[in-house]
Parts: structure tokens; sequence; C-alpha cells
């Protein structure tokens, strides 16, 4: 990801994320997550306490949700 700090800032809060400058790089927290196509995050999950199957699984479904559901 890149952008203004700001920007960073408010969206590794959203979903809260942790991050730390390490150097002249930035660490982070693992949250993947899956946003809509209306750009609203859905699933957020912490750490590695997930599987792929579970990914899959919520991709599925909000695809398959029509676009007045999301």
């Amino acid at each position: 990801m890149t952008g203004e700090a700001g920007e960073i800032g408010r969206l590794t809060s959203a979903f809260s994320i942790h991050t730390e400058r390490n150097g002249a790089l930035i660490d982070h927290a693992l949250a993947p997550a899956v946003v809509d196509g209306n750009g609203r995050p859905g699933e957020i999950w912490r750490g590695h306490a997930w599987k792929a199957t579970e990914v899959l699984e919520n991709l599925r479904a909000d695809s398959a949700r029509s676009p007045q559901e999301s």
C-alpha cells in the first residue's frame, strides 16, 4: 500500500492494524480482509487464525449477493 501518511493511518486504523516504523520500512500486523464492490470491508481476520477455505467461502457468499444487498 502507498499513499499519504494520513490516508495510510486512517486505513490501518479502520482495520485495527498496528503499524510501526522499522527504519525506512513500516512493519504491520496481519489482518486479511474481504472488501466488497462498494469498497466496504466485510470479514476481517486477525493474525494467522484463519484458513484459505474460510476466505474463499466468504468471497463466494459476497459475490452471490445482489448489488442491492451490498
